[in-house]
C-alpha cells in the first residue's frame, strides 16, 4: 500500500477542489501538475476527501498514531469474568478500567 506525505495529500485535496469534486478530473490534473508523483487511482481522491470531511485529519486509522490496540485474550476474558463474578452489578466501564482494556472490549 502506498503512503503519501501530508504535502502530497494536501495537493491531492487541492486538485480535487479545482476539479469541483470530480475524482477522475482531479486525478488527471494531479498527474499533469505532479508528473513524478505516483497515484494509485482516482478513488484515492474520494477517500481522502471523505476522511477529511469525517475526521478533519489526513490520519486514517490507528497505524502510525503511537496508540496500541486492545485485544481480547484469554487473560483479559478471565479478568472480565472475575470482575463480574465478584460484583454482578459492576458497570462495563468499571470492568474495563479494572482490567486495563478499552471499554469496547468488555
Amino acid at each position: 500500500m502506498a503512503t503519501y506525505s501530508n504535502q502530497e495529500k494536501a495537493d491531492m485535496h487541492f486538485t480535487c477542489g479545482l476539479a469541483n469534486g470530480n475524482d477522475l478530473e482531479a486525478e488527471r490534473l494531479y498527474r499533469q501538475r505532479f508528473p513524478r508523483r505516483h497515484v494509485t487511482d482516482q478513488k484515492l481522491f474520494e477517500r481522502l476527501h471523505r476522511c477529511l470531511c469525517e475526521t478533519g485529519s489526513f490520519v486514517t486509522g490507528m497505524q502510525d498514531t503511537g496508540r496500541g490496540r486492545s485485544v481480547r485474550t484469554p487473560q483479559v476474558v478471565g479478568g472480565i469474568l472475575q470482575g463480574v463474578g465478584d460484583r454482578p452489578d459492576i458497570s462495563t466501564r468499571e470492568v474495563s478500567r479494572a482490567v486495563n482494556v478499552s471499554h469496547s472490549i468488555v
